[in-house]
């Protein structure tokens, strides 16, 4: 494993290099990093739901779609980030924050991985953690909220009820806290000793340094794609139905488009994660009819759980087609 020494606070360049890093690289490598003011969607997230735009603007952040599933977040640099690049593994989410959970408990910090990505302390989130993966390899990637931002996180983020619900909580503060209180250092130091425990934990000795032309390519990618507003406004706005669920794994919403009992357009959102694209999905769906036979013969081929972890395909097919009813 390699390490990667990352000064950029670009949201938008940061997952840029993290998929330049994943696509050209390939190796395993590590690398530590900060995002300035900036709103992180998840891969599968409407920002016209998640989002108070109103107060988004008002204190300048940017918003940025990142390639994982998952829940949006607001990162600043009161937040430390990480991503590790590795091979694929199964069940990898907890493995993968193992380092700083050890870190943690060595410094008095009682932490632990719980529930489908979070690390906890004293029964509230001080850490998220998403994945994502390519042919070969697999990005893991977590945020630690280290200190307090200024910014209103309550007011910026305006998850669904549903998910909310779900953990029996009113908002977002409600189940967040910082570390700062607990650790007798600023943030510079934590990081500094955050970045030498996980290098020493997975013997890091080598680090990389990309060239002028690399970054160039890094650009390329920010402006292209992270920076672009196709890749993180999508398509919204033009669907006539909207459908909400949960289950243990995620909340959803259906967006549908149908004429004359045909999907015309589907759009499938949530927190949910999944390693293949969900426009693969979605597009399993477009012309079929709208009936719980046509529904699961478009899915016939494909393993649900590559796409959306811990749905089923009846699961799906049913809430389309409630989608359709408006119920």
């Amino acid at each position: 494993m390699i390490f990667i020494d990352n000064k950029s606070t670009d949201g938008a360049y940061n997952h840029a290099l993290e998929e330049y890093l994943i696509k050209n690289v390939k190796k395993e490598l590590f690398m530590i990093w900060q995002n300035d003011n900036t709103v992180l969607l998840g891969r599968n997230q409407n920002p016209y739901k998640e989002v108070n735009w109103d107060y988004m603007n008002e204190i300048g952040a940017k918003l940025v779609r990142r390639p994982s599933g998952g829940g949006c977040i607001y990162t600043d640099k009161n937040i430390v980030q990480y991503t590790i690049i590795t091979k694929k593994e199964e069940d990898s989410l907890r493995k993968f924050t193992e380092p700083v959970v050890r870190y943690l408990n060595e410094k008095g910090v009682k932490a632990e991985f719980t529930g489908r990505n979070d690390i906890i302390v004293d029964g509230r989130k001080i850490s998220g953690n998403a994945q994502y993966k390519d042919r070969e390899l697999m990005i893991h990637h977590g945020s630690i909220i280290y200190q307090d931002s200024s910014t209103d996180i309550g007011r910026l983020l305006t998850p669904a009820k549903l998910k909310l619900a779900k953990k029996s909580l009113t908002s977002v503060k409600s189940r967040i806290t910082s570390l700062k209180s607990m650790m007798n250092m600023d943030i510079a130091s934590f990081i500094e000793e955050l970045k030498a425990y996980i290098r020493k934990y997975y013997h890091i000795d080598e680090e990389y340094v990309l060239s002028e032309e690399e970054l160039k390519k890094v650009e390329e990618i920010r402006k292209n794609k992270y920076a672009n507003d196709e890749w993180t406004y999508a398509r919204y706005g033009k669907f006539d139905k909207v459908h909400s669920f949960m289950n243990e794994s995620c909340v959803m919403d259906i967006y549908l488009k149908e004429k004359d009992n045909l999907i015309e357009d589907i759009r499938l959102d949530g927190d949910y994660f999944g390693e293949k694209a969900k426009e693969e999905l979605e597009s399993l769906f477009i012309g079929k009819s709208l009936d719980k036979d046509a529904l699961m013969d478009a899915m016939k081929s494909i393993n649900m759980s590559e796409y959306i972890e811990g749905l089923t395909k009846e699961e799906l097919a049913l809430n389309i087609l409630k989608t359709k009813s408006g119920d």
